[in-house]
């Protein structure tokens, strides 16, 4: 894509992405002190262009959040808190997510107050007490502690955070948001 100035259409703010930016003040310093002037990433001019991008970039960023934030369908975090209260209306507070997780083990240990893991490093409190039965596997439900829509495809709960004796494994057998 090509540097364009960030602009409101009927799907909402647009803003260049950092590269676009970055490569248009390039082409701009071309033109001022010729084609030939070298601006590869180990030159102090190249430098001095990205840090300029990255300020640019974040204020565009910045810009496009204050736009988002006047309406409850994408305004996020304090700008929602805000949205809500001025029309009369309460935000729901967050839920943790769950998910169907099989423990796996020496049949009849005890697991309690357990604590499995992601591959994203999220951490998921199984149901407690939970006892693995005599085939050795037992399913439970996790509830992630991080508040939110978080999302374990199968295979991805796969870590004991909490160590059981006789405990030897977890997975997830299907994706949970």
């Amino acid at each position: 894509m090509t540097y364009f100035a960030p602009v409101i259409t009927n799907t909402g703010m647009s803003i260049p992405s950092y590269v676009d930016i970055r490569d248009q003040l390039i082409a701009d310093a071309q033109t001022i002190f010729g084609s030939d002037i070298y601006l590869e990433p180990n030159t102090q001019d190249y430098q001095w262009i990205a840090t300029v991008a990255t300020k640019l970039y974040d204020s565009f960023l910045t810009a496009q959040a204050v736009y988002n934030s006047r309406g409850p369908a994408t305004a996020i975090g304090p700008g929602l808190d805000v949205i809500v209260g001025v029309n009369g209306i309460k935000r729901k507070a967050g839920t943790a997510s769950t998910a169907t997780v099989t423990l796996i083990g020496t049949p009849n240990t005890t697991i309690t107050n357990g604590i499995v893991g992601d591959v994203n490093g999220n951490n998921w409190s199984i149901t407690s007490p939970t006892t693995i039965s005599s085939t050795g596997t037992v399913t439970a439900l996790a509830t992630c502690q991080t508040v939110g829509p978080i999302t374990a495809g199968p295979g991805e709960i796969n870590r004991i955070v909490t160590p059981t004796l006789g405990w030897t494994g977890v997975t997830n057998p299907v994706t949970r948001p």
